[in-house]
C-alpha cells in the first residue's frame, strides 16, 4: 500500500475542506448517472488517489453503476485520504 502522494495530488487535496473530501468520497463509490459530469470529475480524482494509496480499488459493476470497491468503511477511506494529505 503506497502512503505518498504525489505533488500535484496533494496541491490539488489541500484546496478541498475535508467535508468535501468525505463528500466525493461517498460519491466516488456511488452511481455516475446520479451526479453532474463535473462533480464526478472531482469524485473519480479523489478515489483515483484513493485508489494509488490502496484505500480502495477499480471496479466497473456496469455501464452507469458504481465503478469502485473496497473492504473499508467510508470513513477509513476518509481518514486515509486524509492522513496522507496531512503528510504531503
Amino acid at each position: 500500500m503506497a502512503t505518498y502522494l504525489s505533488s500535484k495530488d496533494a496541491k490539488w487535496l489541500k484546496k478541498l475542506t475535508e467535508d468535501e473530501i468525505e463528500n466525493l468520497v461517498r460519491i466516488g463509490f456511488g452511481q455516475p448517472k446520479f451526479y453532474r459530469p463535473e462533480v464526478w470529475r472531482k469524485a473519480k480524482r479523489v478515489m483515483i488517489i484513493a485508489c494509488s494509496l490502496g484505500l480502495a480499488e477499480p471496479f466497473d459493476f456496469g455501464r452507469g453503476k458504481g465503478k469502485y470497491l473496497t473492504n473499508l468503511s467510508y470513513s477509513d477511506v476518509v481518514s486515509g485520504i486524509l492522513k496522507a494529505r496531512k503528510r504531503a
